[in-house]
């Protein structure tokens, strides 16, 4: 089953889909979130999944 969570921070708001232990965030939502553009953020990502560090 899956609940939404809002965080509410000084930046806004971002709602994430928890789902279990996991919480589900979009590109937008992790730029947001950290306060760093999306391009930053499907960087990182792009690094993470080539490096091997998820599968």
């Amino acid at each position: 089953m899956s609940e939404l969570v809002i965080h509410r921070g000084d930046a806004g708001t971002v709602e994430v889909r928890l789902e279990g232990d996991t919480v589900w965030l979009r590109q937008e939502q992790l730029s947001q979130l950290f306060g760093r553009d999306r391009t930053v953020i499907g960087r990182h990502l792009r690094n993470v999944f080539a490096e091997g560090e998820l599968d």
